[in-house]
């Protein structure tokens, strides 16, 4: 599942290619722990303290940004603070799961796995 994970927060991927992802990552579950296709894993997941892919996508993402953010590259960080400028996904991502960008690493976590439990909790 780490390999799924690797360098997600740089790339660009669409809500399609999420959706299968996500879908791959819930079938890992299901087969895992011999739950049936129709049976959904969102409160399993969210019991083992773990995040459904879209939650762990948004999670990497935000890291990613926060990172390049403060990094000592300056051109890096001028290449950034244009593409927040323009980008949406980075500005979507934050309203969604109402962050600052000088929020701490810890606050990234907090958010992205409260928004993922009340979605648990909805169910």
């Amino acid at each position: 599942m780490s390999q799924l994970t690797y360098c997600h927060g740089a790339l660009s991927v669409s809500k399609a290619q999420l959706s299968d992802l996500n879908v791959f990552w819930n079938n890992l579950y299901r087969k895992v722990f011999h739950f049936h296709r129709w049976e959904s894993v969102r409160v399993f997941i969210n019991g083992t303290g773990k995040r459904e892919f879209l939650h762990l996508s948004k999670l990497i993402t935000a890291k990613f940004f926060k990172h390049v953010s403060i990094s000592r590259n300056v051109a890096l960080r001028q290449f950034f603070y244009c593409y927040t400028v323009y980008g949406d996904r980075f500005l979507q991502l934050f309203h969604e799961m109402n962050l600052q960008l000088d929020c701490s690493i810890a606050a990234i976590h907090k958010a992205v796995f409260s928004h993922f439990s009340r979605m648990c909790d909805c169910m």
